[in-house]
């Protein structure tokens, strides 16, 4: 059992005891506060991916560059618009090498998007659809 899901296991468990002879029954407790995964910036880039591609974006995820601080995704939009997206998690930032790149895309009219939720890549992928 993965840490998410034992975590949530868990926490169901204390909210069922602690409902126990308060009159609530088990399907009264809304359990999808429990049973959403813990984020990670990995998975929010798999799942940003997902979403792009099924939106039909031609997307490649970098792993290694020859330049650093270059942006987590460089994509194409279904019109034929490039752009990159740099994935974050949490309070995780942008490094300055990053935010130089970004300024530098920018700068010459291209799109680069930082984005910390999978709600933030549907209105990009919405902007430019």
């Amino acid at each position: 059992m993965d840490v998410t899901k034992y975590l949530a296991y868990n926490t169901s468990k204390n909210v069922l005891k602690r409902a126990h002879g308060s009159g609530l029954e088990k399907n009264d407790i809304n359990f999808d506060i429990f049973t959403e995964t813990i984020m990670s910036e990995s998975k929010l880039q798999a799942k940003a991916i997902k979403k792009l591609q099924i939106a039909g974006w031609y997307v490649i995820r970098i792993i290694a560059a020859s330049k650093a601080g270059v942006l987590d995704l460089v994509c194409c939009t279904p019109k034929g618009l490039f752009v990159a997206i740099e994935i974050k998690f949490g309070k995780n930032k942008t490094s300055k090498l990053q935010d130089y790149n970004i300024q530098e895309i920018e700068k010459r009219n291209g799109l680069a998007y930082v984005v910390y939720t999978i709600e933030e890549v549907d209105k990009i992928i919405t902007q430019h659809h």
